[in-house]
Parts: C-alpha cells; sequence; structure tokens
C-alpha cells in the first residue's frame, strides 16, 4: 500500500505539469484511477496497463476526465470501456484498444469520438447484429482492426469512413480457421471496396484468401502506395505475376512506391500444388515483379519501387529459395540500387502480427 500511496501523491503533486503519462497497474491498484477528477493541464498523451483484473469489470478513470489537451490513449487491460470511464472522449485524435472488445465499442466510440483520427481495435465478434445501426467517423484516417472470430463483409457495413487511407485488418493467429469471410462474394463486400477506394495504405495480416481475390481487391485501390501482405495466399506465383508492371496493359497499383510480403512457408508447403516448387515462388520470380517496377521500365504516370521487404517465416529449412542469390542480384542490378531492400528469415513466432498491438504501440511518443 505504500507506493500505491507514494504514487497517488505524485500524481496529485504533478497533476498539472505531466505531458506524457504511462501507468502500469496490477490487481488491487485499480482504485489509483477511481478517485476525484484532477486537472492533468498539459496531459497530451496517456497509456493504461492493466492486464491482471477481472474481465468482468468496466473501466472507471475519472481521475483523467479534466485534461484539456489530452488527444491520445492507449488503453491495454481486461476492462471494458464504456461512458463510465470518463474519458474526454470528444477531443481524441488517437486512440488503441489492446484488449478484445464487444462490438458495441466501435458504436460507442463513434458516437463520442467526433475527431479521432487514429483507431486501433481489437474485437471478440462480428456485428452482425448491430448492422441497422449507422457509424459515421467523419476525418478518421487510419483504422486497424484485429478480428478474434469468424466475421462476415456485414461487419463493415455500418460503417461510413469518407477520411479513410490506411487500413489494416488482422486475424488472431491463433484463430484456426479464417476470421473474415472473404468468399464468396457478397453485396457486402462491395461497401467495404467503397469504404477502401482512396486507401494510400493497406495492410492484411494472417488472412485466407486467392491471389486473384486479392489482385481483384488490389485493383479497385489505384491509390495505393504502401501494401503489406502477411496472408495464405494459394498462388504465390500467380500474386507477383498480376502485380508486374507491363506497359501494353493497364497497370494494377500505379502509385505502389513500398511492398512487403510475408511468407509462412510451413502454412505454403500445407497448399502447395505438385507443379509447383517446394518454395511457393522463386527468387526469379520475386526478382522480375521488382525488376518491371524499377526507373527504366515504369512510363509517365506510374510510381517505381523505393522500398521492398521480403520474410520468410518458417520453421524448417527452406528449399527452393536462394537467400543469397537474391541479395546478389539487387547488388548487381543497376536498375535496383535505388531500391531499399531487406530480406529476412524468421521463425515462425507470429512476432509480427500477435503483435498487432506492439505494432500500434511502437509509434507512441
Amino acid at each position: 500500500m505504500f507506493w500505491q500511496s507514494a504514487l497517488r501523491s505524485v500524481l496529485q503533486t504533478h497533476a498539472k505539469r505531466l505531458r506524457k503519462l504511462r501507468l502500469h497497474l496490477y490487481s488491487g491498484q485499480e482504485s489509483l484511477l477511481d478517485q476525484p477528477s484532477t486537472s492533468f493541464a498539459a496531459l497530451e498523451n496517456l497509456h493504461i496497463v492493466n492486464r491482471d483484473c477481472d474481465e468482468d469489470d468496466d473501466l472507471n478513470i475519472p481521475l483523467f476526465s479534466q485534461a484539456p489537451r489530452l488527444r491520445t490513449v492507449v488503453v491495454d487491460h481486461f476492462y471494458s470501456l464504456s461512458m463510465s470511464t470518463h474519458l474526454p472522449w470528444k477531443q481524441l485524435t488517437r486512440l488503441v484498444i489492446c484488449h478484445s472488445e464487444e462490438p458495441a465499442t466501435v458504436f460507442f466510440i463513434g458516437r463520442n469520438c467526433p475527431v479521432l483520427e487514429e483507431l486501433s481495435i481489437s474485437l471478440s465478434n462480428g456485428m452482425e447484429g448491430e448492422a441497422k445501426r449507422p457509424v459515421i467517423f467523419q476525418v478518421l484516417r487510419k483504422l486497424q482492426i484485429e478480428l478474434a472470430s469468424k466475421t462476415s463483409p456485414f461487419f463493415f457495413l455500418p460503417f461510413t469512413l469518407p477520411a479513410l487511407q490506411d487500413f489494416g485488418l488482422f486475424s488472431e493467429p491463433a484463430v484456426s480457421s479464417p476470421a473474415f469471410q472473404w468468399h464468396p462474394i457478397t453485396p457486402a463486400h462491395d461497401h467495404l471496396y467503397h469504404l477502401l477506394s482512396n486507401l494510400r495504405t493497406l495492410k492484411l495480416g494472417y488472412q485466407y484468401m486467392s491471389s486473384e481475390m486479392l489482385l481483384n481487391v488490389l485493383r479497385l485501390l489505384p491509390l495505393l502506395e504502401v501494401l503489406v501482405v502477411d496472408s495464405a495466399l494459394r498462388s504465390y506465383i500467380s500474386f507477383l505475376d498480376g502485380l508486374t508492371y507491363r506497359s501494353q496493359e493497364e497497370s494494377i497499383l500505379p502509385k505502389l512506391t513500398n511492398f512487403s510480403l510475408y511468407v509462412e512457408l510451413e502454412y505454403s508447403e500445407r497448399i502447395r500444388t505438385e507443379e509447383e516448387p517446394t518454395f511457393p515462388f522463386t527468387s526469379s520470380d520475386f526478382l522480375a515483379m521488382v525488376l518491371s517496377r524499377t526507373v527504366p521500365k515504369i512510363k509517365e504516370g506510374v510510381a517505381c519501387l523505393k522500398q521492398v521487404y521480403l520474410c520468410v517465416e518458417t520453421v524448417t529449412e527452406i528449399h527452393g529459395l536462394n537467400v543469397d542469390d537474391i541479395a546478389m542480384e539487387f547488388k548487381a542490378r543497376k536498375e535496383l540500387e535505388n531500391i531499399a531492400f531487406s530480406f529476412d528469415v524468421a521463425p515462425t513466432t507470429h512476432e509480427v502480427w500477435t503483435s498487432f498491438h506492439d505494432m500500434t504501440l511502437e509509434n507512441v511518443p
């Protein structure tokens, strides 16, 4: 109790001077937050961590209701957010919620955060039952959603996102079957594609979709500049071929400058056909796509690649892909000297998107 009293004293004494605050609480320390409101006149960034608590409790933090400059809130807890949280919702511009929430939380945020520009949230289930209730995020530019259970495209029907430019859709690696339903195509997909039509950045983590399906989606995103794919495509060769620039054809993703591809070798082994190599594509397949998007081959109006990243996630020895060949090829070709290329072989630990939250939190000042 000594440290709890000491921390309460520090908060009260220095409240008006704090600009950034991170609280990591443990069981029994929640009362630190459940005390009369204090004026945090300078507070801009608040990060609360509490994973050692009762999941049935609501997060009640009246302490920070008087924080006129607060804009960024990160909540990593086992509570449920609600109006009882007493945050100054209407002024928040960035909100990160790390623990799985019910879909109702999205509606709560939509109604109470009119100037929100960035939202990262993990949802425990789909929201088909809420589909008739509209959710308008007028100025939301960045949206990242992690799904913990099966969800259909009807999930997105309530959303209106006129300013959306950066979108990430992730499934928890622990989900055994595809979390988001990409097949079969339904009218609800059209609404999703409309929401994404002005994207500059798209990140897909642990999605199960065919290369043809993904290419069809990408053809609807003419402004896309950054593409990150960590998904189980059935044919990486077809995907890379579809991204290859050909002057005689209408170019897919004409603005693309940054491309990252994560390949989980273990999954690729399970779905490959007998005609395909052990690794789902060769270094030549990958380099052909990259080379097609370099300066000498790009016509006016089509961007050149500036940054390329390839990561192979594997628990076994790689066959069919020579890491040294790729590195040497990039060094030897003059056309590639202006491209920042990096290559990793990583164990399949799901660090990339388990860490949906780590990714979102790493940029918190």
